[in-house]
């Protein structure tokens, strides 16, 4: 196997988004680039320097078709990867992975998680609200499912030390979630989901690989995705949401300043190597 540098690696990634374009071009199906991978279209009309992914947010009409599509054309190198068609891919989110790589090192909250190759993570959104309190509402929803889902592949029942208090709290929904299994939550939150998509919603929200962020944080006006505009990213176009300024704005804060440059480093501990 041989090491990949992180411009390989991303030059690895930006092959994938453009499989995953060229799909949703085809198809008609909407996608827009997300989070760090947005932040570098717009700041450097590319990666940001030392980030090694990308990410794509999908409205969830286009998601659902998107993910039904991979039932019958998985035979590329680029595979589809989810908990629908593979037993050992806990992640709520769906990603499309390069298998003529392999990615080591990705920090795993259980222990039986696949190793996937190099891989572009699609972020569903969910329209839902006419207010942003509705919508809201249904985004603690799904993380409460979320949070289930997480305590049933614990093998091991864990509280910190000195919280008994806690450990009679939690020890119930241990057993419940035990009990029920993962899939059994994930399937609740996908149906929850199917049963919220309208996209005449005033709101829409990011549910699925928060990291911690806040459904205050997460949920924003439709109008922000009324339409895509193209911008410029390595040596392609790709779609952005109309409302992308106000978007990062309220994620990240003042987005266009550079970190400080010991802070320019990936968010991911992993290495990746050519298979």
């Amino acid at each position: 196997m041989k090491e990949l540098t992180i411009r390989e690696t991303q030059l690895r990634a930006y092959e994938i988004l453009r499989f995953i374009a060229n799909i949703c071009t085809e198809k008609g199906w909407r996608f827009y680039l997300a989070w760090g991978t947005l932040i570098g279209a717009i700041r450097h009309d590319g990666f940001i320097p030392w980030d090694d992914d990308v990410d794509v947010f999908m409205p969830r009409s286009d998601y659902v078709q998107f993910l039904r599509y991979f039932e019958n054309n998985n035979q590329s190198r680029f595979k589809l990867y989810s908990i629908n068609n593979r037993n050992d891919y806990y992640f709520s989110l769906a990603r499309v992975v390069d298998t003529n790589t392999l990615v080591k090192g990705e920090r795993k909250d259980i222990k039986t998680q696949c190793d996937c190759g190099i891989f572009v993570d699609i972020y569903p959104l969910d329209f839902y609200g006419n207010s942003k309190k509705k919508a809201i509402q249904f985004f603690e929803g799904q993380q409460r499912l979320e949070w289930l889902k997480q305590l049933s592949l614990q093998d091991v029942f864990c509280v910190p030390r000195n919280a008994k208090a806690l450990a009679i709290i939690k020890a119930p929904f241990y057993l419940y979630a035990r009990t029920c299994g993962y899939k059994f939550f994930y399937n609740a939150m996908e149906k929850r989901a199917n049963k919220a998509v309208g996209e005449q919603a005033n709101y829409c929200c990011s549910c699925y690989g928060t990291g911690g962020m806040s459904a205050q944080m997460l949920t924003f006006p439709a109008e922000w995705f009324e339409k895509a505009i193209p911008h410029k990213f390595e040596d392609d176009c790709f779609p952005v949401p109309v409302g992308f300024d106000m978007l990062l704005h309220q994620v990240y804060g003042d987005y266009m300043k550079l970190p400080n440059e010991e802070e320019r480093k990936g968010h991911h501990l992993y290495k990746a190597y050519d298979l």
